[in-house]
């Protein structure tokens, strides 16, 4: 019987954040900074390659990466579903319409109201 695969694989585009909650489990990861464009191109390709059908994008906080749409856009050219987590912080409506294209889904953390 085969392996089955992943529903959707979670890629940590960069380890920096705007915020430091302490919910966070990203800032508690061993990996720091940021992968190159290139390195993230390359996983984006395999996740694609393996028939994973969902690729989320995730840090930190990856709208601080200025080329997170570039990203965003070529994962939606591989055709998979598209997830972005973020603080929310940053979405402002120039942000918001550059991903409109390309992005599927948006989880913003909300823990508190203050």
């Amino acid at each position: 019987m085969p392996a089955e695969k992943p529903f959707e694989v979670s890629v940590e585009v960069s380890s920096a954040c705007n915020y430091n909650c302490g919910f966070c489990f990203a800032k508690n990861f061993a990996a720091k900074g940021n992968p190159s464009r290139k390195e993230l191109q390359m996983v984006i390709s395999k996740i694609a390659n393996e028939g994973i059908d969902r690729v989320r994008f995730t840090g930190g906080e990856p709208l601080l990466r200025r080329d997170l749409p570039w990203l965003i856009s070529f994962a939606k050219k591989q055709g998979l579903f598209t997830s972005l987590n973020t603080n929310g912080s940053l979405l402002s409506k120039e942000k918001t319409r550059e991903l409109l294209h390309c992005l599927d889904d948006v989880l913003i953390s909300f823990h508190s109201l203050n």
